[in-house]
């Protein structure tokens, strides 16, 4: 429910142009994010917030990094949002690239000689 209040604030103050609001609602979504069931979440949501916000959105950034969080970074559950939602599998490409930074990259096309690391961070 908290999910909902926060995206639907957003939603709300984007339509009649209160101003920014991306600051005010970052913390509380995100706590409500954390909190939440998996089953709250939607792809609903993801198209609110990239609806409501522009390029570069902190709340863009947020409401990637729970989708990966609730659907992983396996093709299916965000798909339809992948390709219908502008922005959304730009970011979602983004945010992956900075968890895969987290951890050692293996070049998918240069195989490695016996003995040679494969690992690269770039």
């Amino acid at each position: 429910m908290a999910v909902e209040r926060c995206i639907s604030f957003l939603v709300y103050a984007n339509k009649y142009m209160l101003g920014p609001v991306e600051d005010h609602v970052h913390e509380p979504l995100k706590r409500a994010l954390i909190s939440c069931e998996e089953t709250v979440f939607s792809g609903t949501h993801i198209k609110r917030v990239f609806e409501a916000t522009e390029n570069g959105s902190s709340l863009r950034v947020l409401i990637t990094d729970a989708a990966l969080s609730f659907g992983g970074a396996r093709e299916g559950r965000y798909q339809e949002q992948e390709i219908e939602v502008a922005g959304f599998a730009a970011e979602m490409l983004q945010q992956m690239r900075n968890c895969i930074l987290r951890v050692r990259w293996r070049d998918p096309l240069r195989v490695p000689k016996p003995g040679e690391e494969s690992e690269r961070y770039d």
